[in-house]
């Protein structure tokens, strides 16, 4: 019976583990999706410095932030 309540436990503790790994999954989905959606639909796109002064990206900087942001939607919705 020990080994039989263990393992149960073992199961219902794996199952609640997986659970909240598809929770956060799904959460880094739509932050990564709106992410993208951001990047893609800006035409000028910047870093705050410091000292809080923006400094806008160069368009080499631009296409590789566009290719994060979509790198980042297929790691966490999967290649849709």
């Amino acid at each position: 019976d020990t080994a039989r309540t263990q393992t149960a436990a073992a199961t219902a503790d794996a199952s609640k583990a997986q659970a909240l790994k598809a929770k956060d999954q799904a959460r880094r989905c739509v932050e990564a999706r709106q992410r993208y959606e951001a990047v893609m639909n800006s035409f000028r796109l910047y870093e705050e410095g410091p000292d809080g002064e923006r400094r806008y990206l160069t368009a080499d900087e631009i296409d590789t932030a566009r290719a994060e942001a979509k790198r980042m939607v297929d790691e966490f919705c999967g290649a849709r």
